[in-house]
């Protein structure tokens, strides 16, 4: 189990970690493939990005492009 203090430090483009639920998610390969652009993206680099996320995709978004591909648990 990852710890926030240990996801706070992957907050560059060079290496872009978000939470998103109860999940860890090394994005980085993701950035440049994120329709809405990479710079989203890293504003929450290092954080949990639950509330954003949630608030603009469905939740078969993360299933579909996230979970098994860039998942870190």
């Amino acid at each position: 189990m990852l710890t926030r203090s240990q996801v706070q430090q992957h907050r560059t483009r060079k290496s872009c970690w978000v939470i998103i639920g109860q999940t860890v998610y090394d994005i980085t390969d993701f950035l440049d493939e994120h329709p809405g652009g990479a710079g989203i993206l890293l504003q929450y680099a290092g954080s949990d990005a639950s509330e954003a996320f949630e608030s603009i995709h469905q939740a078969d978004i993360l299933t579909r492009y996230l979970s098994q591909k860039y998942a870190r648990h």
